[in-house]
């Protein structure tokens, strides 16, 4: 037992058995700790989620595990020969990396950190990560209320010459013959985040023939700065050169090879060279093969496939509503100038996402900042645009949506209204991608303008600027707390709902407070019912579906001893006006910084919180009457003898439900004959 599990048990060694607990130490540290003593892996240590499960961002980090990083940190100084170790630090959340899903990007990765206390620094963020606006698009959206159990790894940093990421199986075709190496020159950041255009080499695993090879041109690369990382230019002999030698890529390729035979399984591992030698950086299993053969365009793009809203089965009517998202995404997009498409194909019930350029492969910076400068100007604009566009628009389709006697309407109106639905609802989508890039984009300036002032500050203090305003949100959350409130003051209602009995409704009635539980309870549904989505998926049950999924929520809060939303929303308000007065206040006598920061934190409090307020009124509750909306179509078709319960409507698609609208007949056995 080292000196620092003395101290504190929670922050284990790489080297260790101790770290081979994935629930511990999460899906990336378990899956290092099992490979590190048979590879080259950097040495390093990991924060377990235990330890971290305390902290929460705007919180203090707690002084004895303050003190037990920084120890650590020396300690691996101490096996590296260095007194200040350059490291990098990610996140090794739980279930991160397993067979079933990859959460690469969703957190924040911190390159190149000196220094015990700026360790410390990185580690507070990368968990604040888990809570942030970046993370928003994976976890808001689900409106999921558990808190995120985050470990996190802070290694030893490789200053990458070249970097590979390598997979065992074709990750487009699903192949398992043929091997695939992506690789570039510099930190392989750029590489996993999507952010440049790799090398990529297809071999065939029998006897390694190369079988396909193109070398990317290479304009910009990532390095190590005095701290942190910095683009800089690609030296213009090596632009077209390929990032690997034969004899490099020859070595990353049974590396991966080695690697999956250690596993057991098909792997796609991340490594880099420096100084002549190999080092492996992280191995996971194998999540983004594609089920089909793709020719044309659709091969030449990176397909992933999209378990964070989607990670159930999709079946055919779900699907295409799917497709209106991103039909929505293409109006807008076109609209606004944007040279992009969000790619969307589904094969065997999963979702499968990819990034398409409308440019050459060598106009794609300049497009990445005009969508940038797209962003930042509809940013400014934003809270009118929500104001007098979105909201209105939302109130007249929902009402639309829930007053349509689909009932009583003839075959052919309701054909037309049918048809009609997924027009509104495409329309509504991409009034939602033109909320979400310019939202996250006066978030992301705000960072950038923040942290360019205060070098020593983080993007999570930057971020601290704009906490506390989310009204819907935080509403939720109150009524919630309100609902476990008035529970807590009758003991009986209280110990009911603590039971976890069946039918707690139906029991409250003759407790004492029962009625009153149940009366709170009732408004709750009325105001925030369309809630409560695990996922994006029309078969998911909202709050107002399944009542008891709130009552749920009421014993977290009666087992819990979570704080009063309405008084922690001051406290971070009032947190957040008191940093901004301090911080504009160091600005005075620097008019040209002190009105870039009022400009950007004046964007950033418009248009930040609509992230999280078009979740509310826009995506959960567009789901939600969409699924009614179909549901009620469905029932007209059951007693049409059309189809044989109401959620078989979700396994026929769009069009053929249009059609038996006007012309029944038995679509019971297609339903059945379908997987």
């Amino acid at each position: 037992m080292t000196g620092i599990q003395q101290q504190h048990p929670s922050i284990l060694f790489l080297d260790e058995k101790s770290c081979r607990d994935e629930t511990l130490v999460g899906g990336k540290a378990f899956g290092l700790a099992n490979l590190a003593g048979r590879f080259r892996v950097p040495p390093g240590f990991c924060i377990s989620s235990e330890a971290l499960s305390a902290f929460r961002p705007h919180e203090l980090f707690p002084e004895a595990l303050r003190r037990s990083v920084q120890k650590a940190y020396r300690l691996l100084g101490e096996k590296c020969g260095e007194d200040n170790p350059s490291v990098a630090i990610r996140s090794s959340a739980i279930g991160e990396d397993s067979a079933t899903a990859s959460f690469a990007g969703i957190h924040e990765t911190y390159l190149n950190v000196k220094g015990a206390e700026r360790v410390v620094n990185a580690v507070k963020d990368c968990v604040a990560s888990a809570f942030s606006e970046r993370a928003l698009e994976y976890r808001r959206r689900t409106l999921d209320t558990r808190d995120p159990q985050v470990a996190v790894i802070v290694q030893k940093l490789v200053p990458a010459e070249a970097a590979a990421v390598a997979f065992t199986t074709n990750p487009i075709t699903g192949s398992p013959d043929e091997l695939v190496v992506n690789a570039t020159l510099g930190l392989g950041e750029t590489l996993v985040g999507g952010r440049s255009t790799p090398d990529t080499y297809v071999l065939r695993r029998a006897d390694r023939a190369i079988i396909h090879r193109k070398i990317s041109d290479k304009v910009r690369m990532l390095v190590p700065a005095s701290t942190g990382t910095q683009e800089a230019d690609v030296p213009a002999h090596l632009r077209s050169s390929p990032a690997l030698t034969d004899d490099q890529l020859s070595e990353v390729v049974e590396l991966a090879l080695k690697v999956e035979d250690a596993v057991g399984r098909p792997v796609d591992i991340e490594a880099a060279w420096a100084a002549g030698q190999l080092f492996l950086l992280q191995a996971r299993p194998v999540t983004t093969g594609f089920p089909a053969t793709l020719e044309g365009e659709d091969a030449k793009l990176e397909w992933e496939r999209e378990v964070g809203h989607f990670p159930a089965l999709t079946p055919p009517l779900e699907a295409d509503a799917l497709q209106k998202i991103f039909d929505g995404a293409d109006l807008r997009f076109r609209d606004d100038g944007k040279p992009i498409r969000l790619r969307c194909r589904i094969f065997n019930g999963q979702v499968y996402l990819a990034l398409q350029w409308l440019v050459f492969e060598a106009d794609i910076p300049r497009a990445q900042e005009k969508v940038d400068e797209v962003n930042r100007a509809k940013a400014r604009e934003l809270a009118k645009y929500w104001r007098d566009t979105v909201m209105p628009r939302l109130i007249e389709t929902y009402s639309w949506m829930q007053h349509t006697a689909i009932e009583t309407l003839s075959p052919t109106d309701l054909g037309v209204v049918w048809k009609e639905l997924w027009q509104r609802v495409e329309g509504l989508w991409a009034m939602h991608w033109g909320l979400t890039g310019p939202s996250r984009k006066s978030l992301e300036d705000l960072v950038a303008v923040y942290t360019s002032l205060f070098p020593e500050a983080s993007p999570a203090e930057a971020l601290t600027l704009v906490q506390g305003l989310s009204r819907s949100l935080n509403l939720v959350q109150r009524d919630l707390y309100t609902l476990a409130s008035i529970a807590r003051s009758f003991p009986g209602v209280s110990e009911l709902i603590k039971a976890d009995h069946e039918d707690i409704l139906s029991r409250l009635e003759p407790i004492d407070g029962g009625q009153e539980f149940q009366r709170k309870f009732n408004e709750f549904l009325k105001t925030h019912g369309h809630l409560g989505h695990l996922d994006a998926q029309m078969l998911q049950p909202a709050w107002e579906d399944e009542p008891s999924l709130v009552i749920g929520e009421v014993r977290r809060f009666l087992t819990s001893e979570t704080p009063d939303p309405e008084i922690e929303q001051k406290r971070l308000a009032k947190e957040a006006t008191a940093l901004a007065k301090r911080r504009l206040a160091e600005l005075r006598g620097r008019q040209e910084d002190l009105a870039r920061l009022e400009e950007a934190l004046l964007v950033a409090r418009q248009a930040g919180p609509l992230s999280e307020e078009h979740n509310y009124w826009l995506d959960r509750m567009l789901i939600t009457r969409e699924r009614q909306f179909v549901l009620r179509v469905a029932n007209r078709l059951v007693k049409m003898s059309v189809i044989g319960q109401p959620k078989d409507i979700f396994f026929l698609h769009i069009d053929e439900v249009a059609e038996l609208v006007l012309h029944p007949q038995d679509a019971r056995a297609k339903i059945t004959a379908r997987p």
